[in-house]
């Protein structure tokens, strides 16, 4: 029998610090129960921008001049590009590439830097009104995630996408703090274009990522410590507006929260993306997002107990 490589035992020493002598049962009901609140969330805000861009339109409705034939340049420009912007949206969107990086127990101090594959993947994708294009996606072993929302052509539509990466921790000590940090890779392409009809139309869409940490106490979720980076959140763009963006960048997040070896950790990183418009020609909104995570750092210090 061959013996282990370097490699295994390596990651078989990560896991032992990590989870903890002989290892914990993750507790996936409770991550996929925060996961839902998160997803509840974006589902009440979608709702609230529809509630509020379809009478704020037809307010609009009432003060433009701008009809179809319009001599508008914006008008002209966007309807002139929107077959290239609709092809564009259609494409999935290329996974940022960041150099490999080795998991494991750094010397001399207790910080533990993990690699794919990840304990914990999952993803949601939610309708709000119409039918979207709607998907997600989340790699345990690659450490890639995605997140793509695009509205009908043919009616009124909405929806929200998420997508979740994260890793079980268990303290090796206590009192101490946990200090978690990331620095995740992205890519992403938004657009947004509203044109005059007889109408106003309306369009928005919004992306973010999240960086946490959930404390996990028996069966219930016992604390949570978030960083919250939003990456666009375009403001409702109505009639004669035509607005997109796309390139990648690089995002350093953290999170901190005092730890007991008693209780069980989730650190995660989510990717949220959401877009509404009405049909076309009137309007059309994309928010499409590519994430890769290539480590987590987890940074352990002891709290000095005065006696």
């Amino acid at each position: 029998m061959s013996k282990p490589t370097k490699e295994i035992e390596g990651r078989k020493n990560l896991l032992e610090a990590l989870h903890g002598a002989g290892g914990k049962a993750v507790p996936k009901h409770l991550f996929q129960q925060h996961l839902t609140a998160l997803t509840r969330g974006l589902q009440s805000q979608l709702r609230e921008k529809r509630a509020l861009a379809k009478p704020a339109a037809q307010a609009r409705s009432r003060t433009t001049r701008s009809m179809p034939g319009s001599a508008s340049p914006r008008v002209a420009g966007a309807a002139d590009g929107f077959r290239g912007l609709s092809e564009r949206a259609k494409r999935k969107l290329a996974a940022p590439v960041l150099p490999v990086q080795l998991g494991g127990i750094l010397a001399g101090t207790y910080t533990l830097r993990v690699t794919p594959p990840y304990d914990l993947a999952s993803t949601d994708t939610s309708i709000g009104f119409g039918s979207p294009a709607l998907s997600a996606t989340a790699g345990r072993n690659s450490g890639q995630m995605s997140c793509f929302v695009v509205s009908d052509v043919a009616a009124a539509s909405g929806g929200t996408a998420m997508a979740t990466l994260g890793v079980l921790f268990t303290p090796r000590f206590s009192p101490a703090i946990l200090s978690a940090s990331a620095n995740p890779a992205i890519s992403f392409f938004w657009w947004v274009n509203a044109q005059p009809t007889p109408q106003c139309h309306a369009a928005d869409s919004r992306a973010s990522v999240l960086f946490g940490i959930i404390s996990v106490k028996g069966l219930s979720v016992d604390g949570e410590s978030e960083q919250d980076l939003p990456l666009w959140d375009e403001p409702i763009t109505f009639c004669e507006e035509n607005n997109f963006d796309f390139g990648t960048r690089q995002s350093s997040l953290s999170a901190q929260m005092d730890v007991d070896s008693s209780h069980s950790y989730i650190v995660f990183l989510t990717c949220f993306s959401s877009a509404l418009a009405d049909s076309w020609p009137g309007s059309r909104a994309v928010a499409n997002l590519a994430v890769t995570l290539p480590s987590i750092t987890l940074d352990v210090r002891a709290i000095p107990i005065l006696e």
